[in-house]
C-alpha cells in the first residue's frame, strides 16, 4: 500500500437516491454477513489500490447489479467507513447477491428499521432542515435540477407544478422560503 492509502477509509458504501421519484434506496443485510437483518448502505471493504469512490461503484455493481450513471456525494466517514449519497437518474429493481436479503425505495423520513448504527446518524443529514437557516443543503442542487438562477415567483410556481422529484421539491422550497412560509411535508 502507498502511504496515502493508509489515510483512506477501509470500507465505503452508499445510500441510493433516485432523481425521478426523490426516494432513497437501502439494502437489508443477509443472515450470512455481519449485522444480519439490519438495513444498510450498498457497500463493503476496499480492495488494494482502490479509491473509496471505486469501492462504492464496485460494491453497487456486486450487491445491486447496478452499473448505470451515478453521481457520488460524500456524506460522512465514521469508524473507517465512508458513506456516500449515490444519485441515479431513476429507481431500478436491484439484482441482489447473497449478501443482501431485501431492498427498498422509501421517502425521506420513512426509513426502514432497524437501521445500521452508522446510518442512524447519517439519515438526519440526507434531508436538509432548511427552516433553521443554518444548513444550506447540498451546494448547487438547485442548479443541478435545472432551476434558473434568481427565478421569479411565477417561474418557481410553474416548475413546482410541472415537475417531480427533487426538482419539484427544490422549487417548492424556494417558493416557501421567498414567501416566508415553513417547509411543507408531504
Amino acid at each position: 500500500m502507498r502511504a496515502s492509502e493508509f489515510d483512506q477509509p477501509r470500507a465505503a458504501g452508499c445510500v441510493l437516491y433516485a432523481e425521478d421519484t426523490g426516494r432513497y434506496g437501502f439494502q437489508q443485510r443477509s443472515d450470512s454477513v455481519s449485522d444480519p437483518g439490519v438495513w444498510s448502505t450498498w457497500g463493503g471493504g476496499r480492495e488494494p489500490g482502490e479509491s473509496v469512490e471505486q469501492c462504492v461503484l464496485r460494491e453497487l455493481a456486486e450487491e445491486a447489479g447496478y452499473q448505470g450513471p451515478v453521481r457520488l456525494e460524500h456524506i460522512d466517514t465514521v469508524g473507517g467507513y465512508a458513506t456516500f449519497l449515490a444519485t441515479v437518474p431513476q429507481e431500478f429493481a436491484p439484482k441482489i447477491n447473497d449478501e443482501v436479503k431485501d431492498w427498498c425505495w422509501v421517502n425521506a423520513g420513512d426509513w426502514p428499521t432497524p437501521l445500521h448504527s452508522v446510518l442512524t446518524a447519517i439519515t438526519s443529514r440526507l434531508v436538509e432542515n432548511f427552516a433553521d437557516g443554518k444548513n444550506p443543503g447540498r451546494k448547487g442542487l438547485s442548479r443541478r435540477v435545472g432551476i434558473p438562477k434568481k427565478p421569479t415567483l411565477t417561474q418557481l410556481s410553474k416548475i413546482a407544478k410541472s415537475s417531480s422529484g427533487e426538482r419539484r421539491r427544490m422549487a417548492q422550497w424556494q417558493l416557501n422560503m421567498r414567501r416566508g412560509r415553513a417547509k411543507k411535508n408531504k
